[in-house]
């Protein structure tokens, strides 16, 4: 993926309100991740090559007919606080489903899906919901991402994409702000300039980060 490629697909280029996602799906495992191995006993691979995300549990899931969880094995599967679970994205019918997988080699900070029982602590971005399941991304999770991937070096070849990637995240966690704070004209205004400078940005854009830190400071106080 090339810098106008991702620029097109970063919320830079309006992925937020088509509700497209963006590097998500190159950071979220595909089913070959989750396929059995000596290091994955208990994991079970979903029959079908469907989207998904790897998410990670907060506090205990039990499965059940709203979503139904699965691991070899284990008739009533539960994943417990910290547990990653790969989440299969709904069908047609609204059907979705996890499979518990080990933590592995996985950067858990660069995970930004959540998964629980009962409704998250605002404020948050909902992104699927079915009884009492919630699947959501918090500020927090998207801050932690941004952080982990803003560090990446110039000299790296990706380096451009993870800092576009970086400035995307920390704009999405600022409208969440914004959403549960629910006054924010002025921020609103400067992260529409912020856009266009980027869009139009032909050298680095790593030296937008700190203004980007500003706008969300400023939304975390409001």
């Amino acid at each position: 993926m090339n810098r106008r490629e991702m620029l097109k697909q970063s919320l830079f280029g309006g992925a937020f309100l088509t509700g497209s996602t963006t590097m998500i799906d190159q950071i979220a495992f595909s089913n070959s991740a989750i396929e059995d191995s000596p290091n994955q006993e208990g994991c079970i691979a979903p029959r079908q090559a469907k989207a998904g995300a790897v998410a990670i549990a907060y506090g205990t899931i039990h499965g059940g007919k709203d979503f139904p969880l699965r691991c070899r094995g284990i008739d009533n599967p539960v994943a417990t606080d910290g547990s990653l679970i790969y989440f299969v994205w709904p069908s047609e019918r609204g059907d979705a489903r996890g499979y518990i997988k080990p933590l592995g080699d996985t950067d858990a900070n660069k995970i930004v899906f959540r998964l629980r029982m009962g409704r998250p602590e605002p404020p948050y971005y909902l992104r699927w919901r079915k009884g009492d399941y919630y699947l959501y991304t918090p500020p927090g999770a998207l801050i932690k991402r941004a952080s982990a991937l803003i560090a990446v070096r110039d000299e790296d070849e990706s380096a451009e994409l993870s800092h576009i990637q970086a400035l995307s995240d920390m704009r999405m966690a600022v409208l969440i702000n914004l959403t549960f704070s629910g006054n924010g004209q002025d921020v609103l205004d400067r992260l529409a300039e912020l856009d266009t400078r980027i869009r139009q940005d032909t050298s680095g854009i790593r030296r937008y980060w700190n203004e980007y830190r500003e706008l969300l400071s400023e939304t975390k106080k409001s």
